[in-house]
């Protein structure tokens, strides 16, 4: 009986405390590689928002159940309130490494970031998939997809003048 007490206690810990740290180091250490690799990315030419939009209501949620279940473990003098706390470590850790990293989102004179560096010499082709969407496959078969709705013909621009540009040289 004690063992498999002690075997959820271990999972509820590692769960909620343990992975989160070790996302959150794994993110610190990707920002690192980003702002290290920036200069030679060169100047941002247009700012690319992220497809993914954390709603305000649900960051004002989160903040407002940790202040509560934090005032609720101070005043009360009872920590079990903290337990129930952990289950909002993840959600906290990825609201904070999501805005980080989206900042540095954008087509640069050397590359693009958009969740990861990818220099002109690294894509081999883009294709346009509907108003909104931009495919672009790069040089080891992948793809990643950016969405935009405002700055479409400006990054179709720069695909178009640096892929060229490549292809040539």
């Amino acid at each position: 009986m004690y063992y498999a007490i002690f075997a959820v206690f271990i999972y509820i810990l590692a769960r909620f405390t343990v992975f989160p740290i070790i996302n959150m180091i794994k993110n610190y250490k990707y920002l690192k590689k980003i702002a290290e690799k920036l200069p030679e990315a060169g100047e941002k030419k247009i700012a690319l928002a992220s497809s993914k939009k954390v709603p305000k209501d649900i960051i004002v949620t989160i903040f407002l159940v940790t202040a509560f279940l934090l005032a609720a473990a101070v005043v009360t003098k009872d920590y079990y309130s903290l337990y129930f706390l952990g289950m909002f470590i993840p959600a906290i850790i990825y609201l904070f490494s999501f805005q980080k990293t989206e900042k540095f989102n954008g087509i640069y004179e050397n590359g693009i970031i958009y969740s990861e560096i990818i220099f002109w010499k690294n894509i081999s082709s883009y294709e346009k998939v509907n108003q909104r969407m931009i495919n672009i496959q790069k040089t080891d078969n992948t793809n990643i997809q950016i969405k935009s709705k405002e700055n479409l013909p400006q990054i179709i621009e720069e695909l178009e003048k640096n892929i060229n540009h490549n292809l040539q040289n």
